[in-house]
């Protein structure tokens, strides 16, 4: 199933509910609008500190929204490579790769099975589930709905959790019933090769790196590339569309120095809870440095007395102070 843990969870899901509401508008009474209310209520205050701390940030400095001309239908997925992704029930490799895989397929497959019944909830929940895998696709066009609101999803195969959700809570209430013991089976079957064919590929293949590699992790985090989020400034006068995956000087932790760039090694680097702390060698002694470090600074950053700190144009940490050695420790803070 596919998962989110970020405030587009909500979004999406509010979707679902909107598309439910309008397949069931007979069946909403004061109740269930009393209800939509409560849960309006609960979510607002479980995601307001989320809020709060983002329009702070904002209004503070301008921040880059994570879309990018053409990507809604550049990553939308080709339904001939979702189908045999999933039927395969692949490991994506890369994001057009995302599929529902063996076992939600096959759950999707005997949720049709619902139109013969006259559960109209069902065949709402079906319906809904198709076509969450529909807006999945480039069949459905995504160009059209670029410069709106809905550019926010980014990657059209979100809907794919949606789907998940939908198929699943058919498929349940169908093995819920004594007829479709036989749909039961057939599911178990599908789960028990899904599992046998994850757990060899995960630990016996020699093609993949083994799942408690740590360097692998730490290079996967380490090498990431994103500029959504970061200051404004950080792309002025690039275009935007081809470098938002560019490696800048930020992602590769080069420092400015005097004028001249310093690739920093992880020697140079030390990460910390709220501070990063940097080891800076070749400085002008006793004369006032003026130094770029490769740390985003929204108009939060701090140092010790004697360091001045501020953003540069590019969002970047400025900061000027004067060392008594050529070599010196700095401890950047977040406030």
């Amino acid at each position: 199933m596919v998962c989110y843990t970020h405030i587009l969870s909500v979004v999406l899901f509010t979707f679902f509910l909107l598309c439910l509401f309008v397949l069931e508008y007979n069946k909403i009474t004061l109740l269930v609008i009393k209800r939509l209310l409560i849960s309006i209520g609960i979510t607002t205050v479980f995601c307001l500190p989320l809020l709060v701390t983002m329009l702070r940030a904002r209004s503070r400095t301008s921040v880059i929204i994570p879309i990018v001309p053409d990507v809604l239908i550049n990553e939308a997925l080709s339904p001939s490579n979702l189908l045999l992704n999933s039927l395969n029930n692949a490991s994506p490799n890369n994001l057009l790769d995302v599929n529902l895989g063996l076992v939600v397929t096959i759950v999707s497959v005997f949720g049709i099975s619902v139109f013969r019944l006259k559960n109209q909830n069902l065949i709402n929940l079906e319906c809904l589930g198709i076509f969450f895998v529909v807006l999945s696709t480039n069949i459905f066009p995504w160009f059209v709905f670029q410069n709106t609101p809905l550019n926010v999803i980014q990657f059209p195969w979100r809907f794919l959790g949606l789907a998940t959700f939908c198929f699943s809570l058919v498929f349940a209430k169908l093995c819920s019933t004594k007829t479709n013991w036989i749909i039961s089976m057939v599911w178990l079957i599908a789960c028990m090769i899904s599992f046998t064919y994850m757990h060899q590929y995960i630990y016996n293949s020699q093609a993949i790196q083994k799942i408690d590699n740590i360097s692998l992790y730490r290079k996967i985090a380490t090498n990431a590339v994103y500029t959504d989020y970061m200051p404004s400034g950080a792309l002025n006068g690039m275009n935007k569309s081809k470098v938002f995956r560019s490696r800048l000087n930020i992602h590769k932790h080069v420092a400015n120095v005097n004028g001249k760039n310093i690739q920093l090694s992880e020697k140079n680097i030390v990460p910390k809870y709220n501070s990063i702390q940097y080891r800076l060698n070749g400085l002008k002694k006793g004369k006032v440095n003026k130094i770029i470090l490769p740390v985003l600074n929204y108009g939060e950053n701090h140092s010790v007395s004697g360091i001045k700190v501020k953003p540069s144009t590019n969002g970047e940490t400025v900061i000027t102070f004067v060392p008594k050695r050529s070599t010196q420790v700095i401890d950047i803070y977040v406030k």
